[in-house]
């Protein structure tokens, strides 16, 4: 069953590449310019007026909070209840979500909260979903892959991010990103190193095989800024997705 609302008109949001349009769903008010919360410990030290603060380098997660509306005069409650819920929450995982109203970035985030959409939508037709969200928006075009034959320097205009890198080389390799070495040694054919999930594997005939054993550095980053890529060793071509990210 389909829903439709004029998109030009009103702000919805996409989740899992379906719009809430499509349902009949538009915002009505959210808590989207709220920013993550810092993960920082507060030590109290006995015989001292200032605390220590220790600050651990990550974000924490954050719950973002849409409060939704959907005519529900023309609809059978049921229906639209159960596509929702078999939208929003068949499964939960960390899924992509834009907001129409910023659509070069996005979310990844998970729908965790009740929803009691029959008895909202009877009563009210408005209802809130509740996703919970990494800390960092990445940029859309974060995703486009770079591809590098020879040294080049790559500009981030955003914070450091935590690339994807494919390797397509053979043997011992170092690659230098301004005062980083990423080391592998022993590659055959190719290798990807993902920071982000701090893994580094080859696939094979879609089959993912662990290589950290070929890894002799720590996962690398995208500062803030210049990264002056190069590398020695045999490496046919680098293909870098950046991921750019914001707060």
């Amino acid at each position: 069953m389909q829903y439709y609302v004029n998109k030009e008109d009103l702000q919805y949001f996409t989740y899992d590449n379906k719009s809430s349009a499509d349902y009949g769903i538009i915002i009505t008010k959210t808590n989207q310019l709220s920013g993550p919360e810092r993960n920082i410990e507060v030590i109290e030290v006995d015989g001292r007026n200032e605390p220590i603060l220790n600050d651990k380098g990550n974000y924490k997660l954050f719950e973002l909070k849409l409060e939704c509306s959907i005519d529900s005069e023309f609809v059978n409650i049921n229906d639209v209840a159960r596509d929702i819920k078999g939208w929003l929450q068949s499964n939960f995982h960390f899924k992509k979500l834009i907001l129409s109203d910023d659509p070069e970035h996005y979310y990844e985030a998970a729908c965790i909260n009740k929803l009691d959409i029959e008895e909202v939508i009877e009563q009210l037709g408005e209802f809130q979903v509740v996703f919970l969200c990494k800390p960092l928006k990445r940029v859309v075009y974060g995703e486009n892959k770079i591809i590098l034959t020879t040294p080049k320097i790559i500009h981030n205009n955003y914070i450091t991010s935590s690339p994807h890198i494919k390797v397509v080389g053979s043997g011992d390799i170092t690659i230098k990103i301004n005062n980083q070495n990423l080391i592998l040694k022993c590659v055959e054919d190719e290798i990807e190193v993902d920071s982000d999930i701090m893994n580094c594997y080859k696939t094979i005939d879609g089959i993912i095989t662990n290589q950290n054993n070929k890894m002799y550095s720590d996962f690398p980053i995208l500062e803030e800024g210049r990264n002056n890529i190069s590398w020695t060793g045999n490496i046919t071509r680098l293909e870098i997705i950046p991921r750019w990210v914001v707060l």
